[in-house]
């Protein structure tokens, strides 16, 4: 979402089928839940502040910033690891998905 939000084509990480909907709704959503997920824990905006920016869209909602969870090291790390050794790759397998270790997600097959 991050990376679509940068490049100016966020509506890509919406299913199709939720794309007929308003736009600017969609777009909102989106933006504020970037918010949501900044970096500085500061940035992000209460859960009041959030219900406010939901329900009125005379607010403008800041620009946010990077995400606190982001793939980007992750794969460049894979990236890296694919041109070296098995060794090296060994280790990729090892590499948490968080920096910060504040959001690790594990899948489990249902």
């Amino acid at each position: 979402a991050w990376r679509n939000w940068r490049e100016g084509t966020p509506l890509e990480v919406v299913d199709p089928i939720l794309r007929d909907g308003s736009r600017s709704e969609i777009m909102r959503c989106i933006h504020l839940g970037l918010l949501c997920v900044q970096d500085n824990i500061d940035s992000r905006p209460t859960m009041a502040s959030v219900i406010l920016m939901l329900s009125s869209y005379s607010i403008s909602l800041p620009v946010p910033s990077r995400p606190a969870f982001s793939m980007h090291s992750t794969m460049e790390t894979e990236t890296k690891s694919q041109s070296s050794s098995l060794s090296n790759q060994s280790k990729r397998e090892n590499i948490q998905v968080s920096v910060n270790e504040a959001s690790i997600s594990e899948l489990d097959p249902r």
